[in-house]
């Protein structure tokens, strides 16, 4: 999001008419050409509550402010990666990761992800120390940026490989009632707004993404 140009960032979320074909960001026309991209994507169901719940404090949000859509939604995603699609033509699509998969299928998906690129998969680490908090980086940090930290500080693999995935027997309506019971029935509608109008670009996405099988 931080990247985009904010004349394209707002027109992307009031209205949609934006150029896909050219470089939508700040960066350099010749730098933006010479990345190779890769997008991750995941459920809105999953994003945008998680969201809203770490940050609504820290950033004083409401489910109804257009910032919460812009830190939350997958449109942006979407508006680059068709931009790099039109550049490569015939060629494949941009690299695309679905979260559930990078999660789930850890493995298995690091590894297409490494043919894809060329290479090698046993130079990919599944497991690492955790950081002690005494040895966290002494740097300046806010509130929002330690909630983003400490979960990957504190870690020693990817959590969840093996385990079902909560996409699978994701129910909107059901979340909605979750949402709706911890944040009120206002605020629940707003989410399932935001996780309706994101579900587009998510499945957009979707249909592209690295395959482990």
């Amino acid at each position: 999001m931080f990247s985009l140009k904010p004349e394209i960032l707002f027109n992307s979320i009031r209205d949609g008419a934006v150029d896909r074909t050219s470089n939508p960001t700040r960066y350099p026309d010749d730098f933006f050409r010479s990345l190779t991209p890769i997008f991750l994507i995941r459920h809105p169901a999953l994003v945008i509550p998680s969201y809203y719940k770490q940050q609504r404090d820290t950033l004083h949000l409401e489910a109804s402010d257009e910032c919460l859509t812009a830190f939350t939604t997958q449109r942006f995603t979407r508006l680059v990666f068709d931009v790099f699609r039109a550049k490569a033509g015939s060629d494949e699509p941009p690299l695309v990761i679905d979260a559930k998969d990078l999660v789930h299928e850890t493995m298995l998906t690091m590894e297409k992800l490494c043919e894809r690129l060329g290479l090698d998969p046993n130079g990919v680490q599944y497991n690492w120390s955790p950081v002690p908090p005494d040895q966290w980086p002494n740097m300046p940090m806010s509130e929002l940026g330690m909630l983003f930290f400490t979960d990957l500080w504190g870690s020693g693999r990817v959590y969840g490989s093996g385990e079902k995935a909560m996409e699978d027997t994701l129910d909107l309506d059901h979340e909605t009632k979750k949402w709706s019971d911890e944040f009120g029935e206002d605020t629940a509608k707003h989410l399932r707004r935001l996780v309706d109008e994101d579900m587009p670009h998510y499945e957009y996405m979707k249909q592209f993404k690295i395959t482990a099988f």
